[in-house]
């Protein structure tokens, strides 16, 4: 059995005070999981605190200014060469700025309620998260 490295990422479920949250879809080009939806964030760069990655990573994904609030719970995926171990968190926006702007990662965003995050071609590995959110209204 091989032993391989683990990586890490950060994630945010992120809530607009309207009991929705923000998905974004992977851009056909993607190298994983393209066409499916997605989460906020991203991988934490080496010596980076992965609030901070967070934080940069939804900057860049989505130009959204949030505030990050509690952990609510972690995954693992596993890949060719390595495991990411993910750990979400959940924010709420701040400020008036509510305009996302996409990066080529996704080609599209929705706000979603949070109980029909099942419903949508989710990733797998937030599958586990989106079920916490399944009877939020």
């Amino acid at each position: 059995m091989e032993n391989k490295p683990f990586a890490l990422s950060a994630k945010v479920v992120i809530l607009d005070g309207h009991g929705r949250c923000l998905l974004l879809r992977r851009s056909p080009s993607s190298k994983g999981n393209p066409g499916m939806w997605d989460l906020p964030g991203g991988k934490v760069g080496d010596g980076e605190k992965f609030d901070q990655a967070l934080l940069r990573e939804v900057g860049e994904e989505t130009g959204l200014d949030i505030s990050l609030e509690h952990v609510v719970g972690a995954s693992e995926y596993e890949l060719a060469a390595r495991k990411v171990a993910y750990i979400v968190l959940e924010a709420t926006l701040r400020g008036n700025n509510q305009t996302v702007r996409l990066n080529p990662e996704h080609d599209d965003y929705a706000w979603v309620k949070c109980s029909e995050m099942c419903s949508m071609n989710l990733c797998r590995q937030y599958r586990s998260i989106a079920l916490r959110y399944r009877s939020v209204s």
